[in-house]
């Protein structure tokens, strides 16, 4: 019965030590993500037509589709938001859409999630630009 308890004690041990490790590495990532700084688009370098874009840290993950039309963004589609408490960030989109720029100021209470549809966007549009 010792033995079962020491046993028990350790795999309890190594679930925490696993767990802090894990919570410390999710929070570094977020704290990375609030930091990061969003640049402006150049939407003149932009051709015409939709793009994908994709951004995931741990616990977000976000795909969305841009459509620019005349170097403009026409449309910003989030097709995937798995977001936890951040989904009211997707409000983001239409401060995008009506200021035509990616940089715009992220939803308070939302900042993690909005910084992701923000880079996301970003992706989208980045491997576009005009040659």
């Amino acid at each position: 019965m010792k033995k079962f308890l020491r046993v028990l004690l350790v795999i309890a041990a190594v679930v925490v030590v696993a767990g802090i490790a894990g919570y410390a590495f999710i929070n570094a990532s977020l704290k990375d993500l609030a930091d990061s700084r969003i640049g402006p688009v150049d939407l003149a370098l932009v051709a015409d037509g939709s793009y994908r874009g994709i951004f995931e840290t741990l616990p977000i993950k976000v795909t969305v589709e841009v459509d620019v039309k005349d170097q403009k963004l026409g449309d910003i589609r989030i097709l995937r938001h798995e977001n936890g408490k951040g989904k009211a960030a997707e409000g983001i989109v239409a401060a995008m859409l009506e200021q035509q720029r990616v940089d715009v100021d992220v939803i308070a209470g939302a900042t993690y999630s909005s910084k992701a549809i923000q880079k996301a966007v970003a992706a989208a549009l980045a491997g576009t630009a005009a040659r």
